[in-house]
């Protein structure tokens, strides 16, 4: 593997969360197919994502120090 990310920017580590508390939720009445996870998985990517970015920008605007 190439390069190194966030454990929260992991597709798989979202997808294995999203399918367990399908799983759960199954046990509750709850059914969640294949379809609905994949579009859970990448909702929640995306949110991330934007997270991410929004921290990334908040932190710059608040720093004390110049870059560079």
């Amino acid at each position: 593997m190439a390069g190194t990310k966030a454990w929260w920017q992991s597709r798989a580590v979202w997808g294995g969360l999203v399918a367990a508390i399908a799983g759960i939720g199954g046990l509750f009445g709850l059914n969640l197919n294949e379809v609905s996870q994949g579009m859970i998985v990448d909702v929640v990517v995306q949110m991330a994502t934007v997270a991410g970015a929004l921290v990334a920008v908040i932190g710059r605007v608040r720093a004390t120090t110049k870059i560079g």
